[in-house]
């Protein structure tokens, strides 16, 4: 049947189309059927493999000419996902370059230095020779926004975190390279405190000790046994008689009742409730602002913030809004939860608080006017 890559023979299946068109109706339908599969199968053997899926090193060229173009537009925020896609499908030193320098346009500056670092790691390619003022350049400047920290303390085998993320482990075997600006260090260790730092990164290396206390533990004495009580009968002597007191009379009206007490316990948690709706209510507007400041923070008239898989969210200055608004929303939804036990737990007070027949426990509220300055003075009493 086929003569060839990419060829084949039409002659049988023209003589087996005739055929169809020589059978009834209903046996000619079912084989115009079995004529369309078999037209199908041939087409499909006839495809070549190469025009199904273009090569990796096409897809990255493509890539990489978009990037181009959207970075001469001053859009290197949209580039960089470009050339992350056609490092990872080829990996050679002009990816790892053009993959460097837009890290460098946008502030990455450790993953700037890497990439670029790897391009030049190759002389020979043409790419690399042809731009290799510009990458030492570049490579440079990355160097330029990069210090180091170096950390020490104990316990040893404390965890490490930088900006939340876990970097290693006490003691570390050499300081850390970190992109210049304010970090926020951490260390954690079972057993003990953990400790915060926050510092700013330059060019010369900087030093912090750490020493984490251990943990308090809380001592709970056992409970003393109940002292033993005699008989009435054992503490009498012959000669007296325990004498026999009269029972006290108490002024129904000077006792306190238990009902009072709760009702002031109610008022006292209605007001902590509104303190803390008030303040939920201050956290939600600045948790809304802080928000909107993170989606209309712009480098280079650019939005900047959005950017989704990559560190720091964009940057350091897009961390920052993003911790944040995070802590604002974090209180708001506190205060609220609060607020709202508070409410209902002075309202079930309040309710379920007993009532008393006397004139003293009753609840009055009257207004009268004042004699000394025009108004109205008015009283609640329960």
């Amino acid at each position: 049947m086929a003569t060839g890559v990419g060829r084949v023979d039409a002659a049988p299946l023209q003589k087996t189309a005739r055929r169809v068109l020589g059978l009834p109706m209903r046996a000619r339908m079912r084989g115009a059927a079995a004529l369309l599969i078999v037209i199908g199968v041939a087409g499909r053997l006839a495809s070549p493999p190469a025009a199904l899926a273009a090569s990796p090193a096409a897809e990255a060229e493509t890539l990489i000419r978009d990037g181009v173009a959207l970075r001469r537009q001053q859009r290197d925020v949209q580039a960089l996902p470009l050339f992350q896609k056609a490092y990872d499908l080829v990996r050679n030193p002009r990816t790892a370059g053009q993959l460097g320098l837009c890290e460098l346009s946008v502030g990455y500056w450790i993953e700037a230095e890497q990439h670029l670092k790897e391009a030049l790691a190759v002389p020979g390619h043409p790419w690399v020779e042809k731009n290799k003022a510009s990458l030492e350049t570049s490579l440079k400047r990355a160097r330029d926004n990069i210090g180091q920290l170096a950390i020490s303390g104990a316990p040893d085998g404390a965890q490490v975190y930088v900006n939340s993320h876990l970097v290693g482990r006490l003691p570390l075997r050499e300081p850390l390279r970190l992109a210049r600006g304010v970090v926020d260090v951490e260390l954690r260790a079972p057993g003990y405190v953990s400790s915060h730092r926050s510092l700013s990164i330059t060019a010369e290396t900087a030093n912090l000790e750490l020493k984490l206390e251990r943990e308090k533990v809380a001592v709970v004495e056992p409970p003393k046994p109940p002292a033993q009580k005699l008989p009435p009968r054992l503490l009498e002597t012959p000669e007296t008689k325990p004498r026999e007191e009269s029972p006290a009379t108490v002024d129904p009206e000077s006792a306190p009742h238990p009902g009072r007490a709760m009702r002031w316990v109610a008022v006292g948690t209605a007001v902590l409730a509104g303190a803390a709706l008030v303040g939920a209510g201050v956290e939600t507007v600045r948790w809304q602002s802080g928000v909107a400041d993170f989606d209309n923070h712009k480098t280079n008239d650019q939005v900047d913030c959005a950017i989704s898989g990559r560190p720091l969210r964009g940057g350091p200055d897009c961390q920052a809004l993003y911790d944040q608004f995070t802590a604002d929303k974090r209180l708001a939804i506190i205060g609220y939860a609060v607020g709202g036990a508070l409410a209902v737990t002075s309202v079930t007070l309040w309710l379920v608080a007993p009532r008393s027949s006397a004139a003293s426990e009753r609840v009055a509220f009257g207004c009268a006017p004042t004699l000394a300055d025009p108004g109205l003075s008015c009283r609640l009493s329960f």
